[in-house]
Order: structure tokens, then sequence, then C-alpha cells
């Protein structure tokens, strides 16, 4: 197991407070294996952008619902101007979303369902699964 990449998704409790950006920087220095970094907070991905070597970072964007398409465009170009590596929307903003991240690589959450997952391969966007199952993946004919 301790060739599998981490991902890791950074909660924070006080918007605006990037001080677990560098909390996170400093427990990440000298450690092997891939690993990455996200959070929903702009303020935490901007500084961890700013202090994070070696290890991608991205931002999450909330749902379709909650956003609309231009503020899925919005957090796209946000995550461009703060140096991200990749953009990560929710799969229902993943149509909005590929555009506006200009090229840049996607990862999509939460896929639990066959046709979420069918949406993450139409996009290139590489899934994150929770409660997903190996027969359902095998079933939708992913390279998976």
């Amino acid at each position: 197991m301790a060739d599998q990449p981490v991902l890791i998704e950074l909660k924070v409790d006080r918007p605006g407070d990037a001080a677990i950006a560098d909390v996170v920087a400093k427990a990440l220095e000298g450690r092997g294996g891939r690993l990455a970094v996200m959070s929903f907070d702009e303020v935490t991905v901007a500084r961890l952008c700013q202090i994070v070597e070696g290890r991608p970072v991205g931002l999450l964007i909330d749902t379709l619902e909650k956003l609309g398409v231009e503020g899925v465009a919005r957090q796209a170009g946000k995550a461009r101007a703060m140096g991200c590596d990749y953009v990560g929307p929710h799969h229902s903003s993943l149509a909005a979303a590929v555009g506006a991240a200009g090229g840049f690589p996607l990862v999509t959450w939460t896929v639990r369902t066959a046709e979420e997952l069918r949406l993450a391969c139409e996009h290139s966007a590489g899934p994150i699964f929770e409660g997903f199952s190996a027969a359902l993946a095998k079933s939708t004919r992913t390279p998976i």
C-alpha cells in the first residue's frame, strides 16, 4: 500500500484562515510517495500554491446547483490565477468546468454511481470514489 497515491483534502473550519496550509506543508516536507492536496477554501489553496513544492495543489469546486455555470467558471479561473495544478469540480459541475479549466487536469467528486463514473470518463476527469464497487466499475466498461 505504500506505493498508493494519497489525495489530502483540507477541511477548513475557519474559512480565510490559511494557518492549516503551513502545518500541512511542513508535514509534507521530506515525505516520499505520490501526494496531492486540495481544499474548497481559496485562501488555504492560494497559500498552499505558494509554499508546497513538488506536490500538486488543487481547488475544489462546488455543485452546479450551488454555483451556477458562471460560478463554476469563476472558480476555475481563480484556480489558474492562484497557480493550482488541477481543479476538482463536483461531477455536476464537470461540463461547466472543462472549458473554464483551460486544459487543467481535472478530478471529480464524489463518484458513487455508474452514471457519475461515465461523466468523469467523458470529461477526462480522475474520479474520487466513495462506496463504489469494483463490480460496478467493470460493468461500465471503464479502463479501471
